[in-house]
Parts: C-alpha cells; sequence; structure tokens
C-alpha cells in the first residue's frame, strides 16, 4: 500500500492537523478570558475558535472541545478538574459542527448556533457545574439569574462576530487546499 498517495490517509493527517492548530489556537486565546467587576461569567472570543472547529470539522470538533479544555486545565492548573466542563465545552463544539459544517455561511444560522449553545450549554449545563463543584452553597436559580444577563448580552454579540469568521473561512477555503469543501445551502 503506497501511503504517499493514498488520499484518504492524507485528507484524515490534514483534518488532525487542522485540527492541532484550533486546539492551540482556543488554548491561546484561553490566556486573554477575564471577568468583569459584576459580571458574574467570564469574557472571552474562544466561541469563535470552537465554531470555526464546527465549520470546518463538523461534529469532530466536540473532541476539539474536550481536548481543549482538558490542554486548558493542564496549563493553567487553577483548581480542581472538573470533568462537567469538559463535556459541556465537547457540547458546545458538537452544537456548532452540526449547525455550521459543510453550510454556507449565514447570519441567522449563526444566530440559532449561538443560541442553542448559549440556552442549553452556558446557560443549563455550565450553570449546573457551577452549582455542583464551585458554589454549593449557591442555589441554581442565584447562579442562573446572572448569568442570563450576561448571555443575553451573548446571544446579540456572538452572532455577528462568528458570521464575519464564517465569511472569511468561506474566502480562505479557496485559497488553501486543506480547508475546501462543498458546501450545501
Amino acid at each position: 500500500m503506497d501511503l504517499a498517495n493514498n488520499s484518504s490517509i492524507n485528507k484524515t493527517i490534514k483534518k488532525l492537523c487542522l485540527a492541532a492548530v484550533l486546539i492551540a489556537m482556543g488554548h491561546v486565546i484561553g490566556f486573554f478570558t477575564f471577568f468583569m467587576p459584576g459580571f458574574p461569567q467570564k469574557i472571552s472570543l474562544g466561541f469563535l475558535v470552537a465554531g470555526a472547529c464546527g465549520y470546518l470539522l463538523g461534529p469532530y470538533a466536540a473532541i476539539c472541545g474536550a481536548l481543549g479544555d482538558v490542554l486548558g486545565f493542564i496549563s493553567r492548573s487553577q483548581g480542581n478538574y472538573i470533568w462537567g466542563f469538559t463535556v459541556t465545552a465537547a457540547l458546545g463544539h458538537l452544537i456548532y459542527g452540526l449547525f455550521l459544517h459543510k453550510k454556507k455561511a449565514s447570519l441567522l444560522r449563526c444566530f440559532f448556533a449561538c443560541l442553542v449553545v448559549i440556552s442549553v450549554v452556558n446557560l443549563t449545563l455550565n450553570t449546573l457545574c457551577c452549582v455542583f463543584w464551585l458554589n454549593a452553597n449557591k442555589s441554581f436559580q442565584a447562579i442562573f439569574i446572572g448569568r442570563l444577563i450576561a448571555n443575553a448580552i451573548f446571544l446579540v454579540t456572538h452572532p455577528p462576530l462568528m458570521f464575519a469568521i464564517l465569511k472569511s473561512l468561506e474566502q480562505l477555503q479557496k485559497r488553501l487546499p486543506i480547508l475546501q469543501f462543498q458546501t450545501q445551502d
């Protein structure tokens, strides 16, 4: 078997390299996460990398989300490892993959992808993780209300930013063979 000319192996290696680059990008962006006083949730541009992972890798982006979360914990090692956040990171990437992969970028599609991630992952599952592992003395409702306001703001700001990134990726796909795939409407 001639491995150098096997297109399926070459395609797999290219996708693995792309996944590694996206995980590294997410990791670097994670260092620029910050908290604002009185704001109950971290502010980060990591959702852009998650959207790009989903757009380029489809449901396999979930693996990038999980590996990126574990890598972030290992490199920063602040507190205990919480597997719930790894699951939610993978689920967020999976949702972006299901909504965005092999589809033409549109603001409406980005809005619905962000809506599902924000409502299911950020507001529900991450809040449960916070209640169970981080703030045992606070109720779900107390944490949820604070996070609801923050995520309402994110629902307005995230979709247009993600749409801009995905439109840029569409342009890059025309120039870089590693990013090329057929889009569907």
